[in-house]
């Protein structure tokens, strides 16, 4: 038999099962978290309260934590914050979600 033929005879069949997941899972890039300053700290919580105050939407930019590997990635969310959950240490926001406050990096109002 050809060399080319038994080649195509095992190339329906996979050694490492899940090979190429792995390998993807590894390429994929995740973004650092970055804490905020004790100063930007402040500033966020005075522009939260301020944005609590008035009722009005706001675009929060959030940082998700990715579920398999160290890292994440920040995302923007426009919204109205409802309330600050001092228990749980969170904004509630109008739309029934919430978003815990270590991971906000800022918020700003239209």
């Amino acid at each position: 038999m050809p060399m080319s033929g038994r080649a195509a005879q095992f190339a329906p069949f996979a050694a490492l099962d899940g090979l190429d997941t792995a390998i993807r899972e590894t390429a994929r890039i995740t973004g650092r978290y970055v804490e905020l300053t004790e100063n930007e700290q402040m500033e966020l919580s005075r522009i939260i309260h301020r944005a609590i105050n008035l009722g009005i939407s706001v675009t929060i930019t959030h940082f998700i934590p990715d579920r398999k590997k160290p890292g994440g990635r920040y995302c923007h969310k426009t919204t109205r914050i409802k309330e600050f959950d001092g228990y749980r240490r969170c904004l509630v926001l109008g739309d029934g979600g919430n978003i815990p406050l270590k991971h906000i990096c800022s918020v700003h109002i239209p």
